[in-house]
């Protein structure tokens, strides 16, 4: 019999790592990333191309691009598009960052044969309807009106702006009236400039055959348009420290966020500012969870954040508390900040950070779906399976020399910019 009083042993996770794909050069000579696994006869194929805001010359092009591609073809309305998905039980979606742009299919692999003409036609042939567009830019403006009334929101894009400056492509705002200037010509002609095949990636995951890839090839790949390539970071950023309080939405609580900018992911220092990060807001047991929440309750939920894109990267903390404690809270904030960057992190702590942290990488490498997904969003970084398992390997093998050196050249408080919405 199996002893139910006693909790199961802890074991260390000896090996993690990311193998790397299998690599195939499809017509038009373009790449395709394969993972396959057992997935209950599932499959999952999605084609992202490498534009997104740095290659806009009308603001959220990109965005409109990329939703409305799945609201009809030139053969096919989207009511007919849906109920062809739904007949074969698939689904398709958009995919799209700052970054990259497109849309995936997901579906048991023996209806691919099914699914893959109209997926290939929404890549290939979409016709941007007016009546769709005119529905997206209505609906968009309603959730950004509802959005702009939560303070976490607004601090958050207010954030981004300070960072990067309000005209660039990383810090502009969406607003009601860039969606009103958005037209069918501007939208077309964002798709018809980058939606080539020379910006084009496709990533396979579940199960497939060598005739799925050949159908993939012959009706998705053979007739992508050729041309296009990645856009260049070519924007200029603030570098100085800003300060912005905002009276926001008065029956909520007052959203705190602090920040900086930073870089993109192939810079050296990502790795071992991803354990600092951890340790000082990153997960559950983090010293501002552990302090601000759970010693002095001026918060149910804080942490801090590293987000990158392709050219470029920033780091922030994010709150809600009561207006009354917002003044104390940014004083602990920084207060932790300075700990760290005074006194070196004690053996027990880093422990528990590396654990947290392997177990988040296990998570991410959790079945062929989630691995290409991870893999995917290296790809978009610029990056690949080797740095994987270069920040494994050095979250894995940090010093506490490390750690402090780390928040002593990137949490400098100095540095950092303020948002408060709702003070």
């Amino acid at each position: 019999m199996i002893d139910r009083s006693a909790p199961p042993p802890i074991r260390e996770i000896t090996h993690l790592g990311f193998e790397p794909p299998d690599v195939r050069i499809m017509s038009g000579g373009i790449p395709m990333y394969i993972l396959p696994g057992p997935s209950e006869g599932l499959l999952k194929l999605e084609v992202i191309f490498l534009a997104g805001r740095m290659d806009e010359s009308i603001p959220l092009t990109a965005r409109a691009a990329c939703r409305l591609m799945r609201e009809g073809t030139t053969t096919l309305t989207s009511a007919e598009i849906a109920e062809i998905t739904d007949t074969y039980g698939g689904t398709i979606s958009s995919s799209d960052s700052m970054d990259h742009n497109g849309l995936m299919l997901q579906c048991l692999t023996r209806f691919l044969p099914d699914l893959l003409p109209v997926f290939s036609d929404l890549l290939l042939h979409p016709s941007f309807p007016e009546k769709e567009i005119q529905s997206f830019i209505r609906n968009q403006s309603l959730r950004l009106e509802e959005d702009l009334s939560k303070n976490e929101v607004v601090a958050y894009r207010e954030l981004t702006a300070l960072l990067f400056g309000a005209d660039h492509p990383y810090g502009y705002n969406s607003t009601a009236e860039l969606y009103r200037k958005l037209d069918r010509t501007a939208i077309a002609e964002f798709w018809e400039r980058h939606f080539r095949a020379g910006n084009a990636l496709l990533f396979l995951s579940g199960q497939y055959s060598e005739s799925d890839l050949a159908m993939i090839d012959q009706q998705l790949c053979r007739p992508m348009r050729p041309g296009g390539h990645p856009g260049t970071y070519r924007h200029p950023a603030p570098d100085h420290r800003q300060l912005l309080q905002m009276p926001g939405s008065p029956a909520l609580q007052c959203a705190i966020r602090i920040g900086r900018r930073l870089f993109n992911r192939l810079h050296p220092d990502f790795h071992p500012l991803q354990a600092a990060n951890l340790i000082l807001g990153g997960y559950f047991g983090s010293r501002l969870m552990t302090q601000i929440r759970e010693e002095l309750g001026l918060t149910y939920n804080i942490y801090s954040h590293i987000d990158v894109m392709r050219h470029d990267g920033y780091f922030y903390i994010s709150a809600e508390v009561s207006k009354e404690e917002a003044a104390r809270t940014r004083t602990e904030i920084y207060r932790e900040m300075e700990r760290l960057r005074d006194e070196e992190v004690e053996e027990d702590e880093l422990l528990m950070m590396q654990r947290f942290f392997a177990g988040n990488m296990l998570h991410l490498l959790d079945g062929p779906f989630s691995k290409s997904e991870t893999f995917r969003n290296l790809v978009v970084d610029g990056a690949d399976h080797r740095d994987f398992n270069r920040m494994v390997e050095r979250v894995r093998n940090v010093t506490p020399e490390t750690v402090r050196e780390m928040a002593r050249k990137w949490f400098d408080p100095a540095a950092m910019s303020e948002v408060l919405v709702g003070t």
